[in-house]
């Protein structure tokens, strides 16, 4: 897996010469008035993603300014015009001017003329008679929907059109273009109204969730603390018991996103993913390193029995049992090192029973500790038996 650089503004033919790279181009060639023929316009996924090095990236690369021609309009309708002009992505300014040369609504000029080649995006005046009663106190609406909000100024401010007012939104539309205007394309505005107009402030929020399978245990411990950590900031904490357990992520924002999750203050998982598309990549997986289910299998019956058997034995201790390194009477007894061996084995041998993350071969281990500890006692004293009194 790698990290995907930034190959914006390259020359695409340059790039796919380049032999440090095998990734698997998609191409789309599309106009842009921003970037030259052949330079790279915009890529998916975007910079630093991790992908797999022969991974697809789609890219976009410019075709240059598109060319177009100004159409023959003199005669049609004046929206017959206006909408003819659009299509060829001109930007339309609107003149009422009498001229008897066509009849009432009916186009009959633009400026430049018919037949001149111009750039995509390049304003265009449409010359129009109008209706009675029509004069120069009025233009027709243009469509900025799309457009930046600089470049919007400009061609209202051509059009004689004033904004009014510049309200900014949450919307899917690019960050800093206008995505609604409260006056219509071609809908006939008197200079003194303006136009009130909807700019995007990036994309709208979206949910994004996501479930993580945590351990059994950390660091042989079956309670432990989970956090979370979204680009920077922690927005969950849990401690967490009786695992293993599934642990879901429910996430709102819009963009990309880096999550990580952390076990006792240990990095469990970074996800990488995108609010948008919900397209994620999990760049750090360390599940390896934590015990994840719990032991199945283990049996305990042995270990349970040399409990019991100690247990039994330590009660017995003042009975008929005595602790003593130098017996006097015939019974039974244990020394003190024998009494410290059992206790230590018993403590051990309790605590691997209790341990549920325990694994077989340490439960083998307690279980033959204490039988050592335990067998062959107690021990048996005989006194020797006192001599007689002969009396003399």
């Amino acid at each position: 897996d790698v990290k995907l650089p930034n190959f914006i503004g390259l020359n695409y033919n340059e790039l796919k010469k380049n032999s440090d790279y095998q990734f698997k181009w998609e191409v789309e060639e599309v106009f842009d008035s921003d970037f030259g023929s052949g330079v790279i316009v915009d890529q998916t996924p975007s910079e630093n993603m991790i992908i797999k090095s022969t991974g697809a990236v789609k890219l976009k690369v410019s075709k240059g300014i598109e060319s177009v021609t100004v159409p023959q309009i003199k005669g049609l309708p004046w929206r017959e015009a206006f909408q003819l002009l659009q299509e060829r992505k001109l930007v339309v300014s609107l003149v009422l001017q009498a001229n008897d040369s066509v009849s009432e609504g009916q186009a009959y000029m633009t400026s430049p003329e018919s037949g001149t080649k111009l750039d995509a995006g390049s304003v265009v005046t449409l010359y129009i008679n109008p209706t009675a009663g029509g004069s120069g106190v009025a233009t027709y609406m243009v469509d900025v929907v799309g457009m930046t909000l600089n470049d919007a100024k400009q061609v209202l401010l051509y059009n004689r059109i004033h904004i009014k007012e510049v309200i900014y939104e949450n919307n899917e539309m690019e960050k800093g273009r206008i995505f609604e205007q409260d006056i219509q394309p071609r809908a006939l505005v008197p200079f003194s109204d303006g136009v009130t107009l909807k700019v995007s402030d990036g994309s709208p929020d979206k949910p994004f969730e996501w479930s993580a399978k945590l351990p059994f245990s950390v660091d042989g411990n079956t309670s432990y603390s989970c956090t979370a950590v979204l680009n920077g900031e922690q927005f969950f904490s849990k401690t967490i018991k009786d695992g293993p357990k599934s642990q879901k992520f429910e996430l709102v924002g819009s963009g990309e996103g880096t999550l990580i999750v952390y076990v006792n203050g240990q990095v469990l998982y970074e996800l990488r993913f995108l609010f948008d598309d919900g397209s994620k990549h999990l760049v750090v997986d360390n599940s390896g390193s934590f015990q994840m289910s719990k032991p199945s299998g283990v049996d305990k019956s042995e270990l349970n029995i040399a409990i019991t058997s100690a247990q039994n034995l330590l009660a017995r201790i003042g009975g008929d049992i005595t602790v003593t390194d130098s017996p006097t009477v015939t019974g039974y007894y244990i020394t003190n090192g024998d009494k410290s061996n059992i206790d230590s084995a018993l403590a051990a041998a309790i605590s691997a029973r209790d341990d549920s993350s325990a694994s077989q071969s340490a439960i083998n281990s307690a279980t033959n500790a204490l039988k050592n500890a335990i067998n062959g006692l107690p021990r048996s004293y005989t006194a020797p038996p006192e001599e007689e009194d002969d009396g003399g």
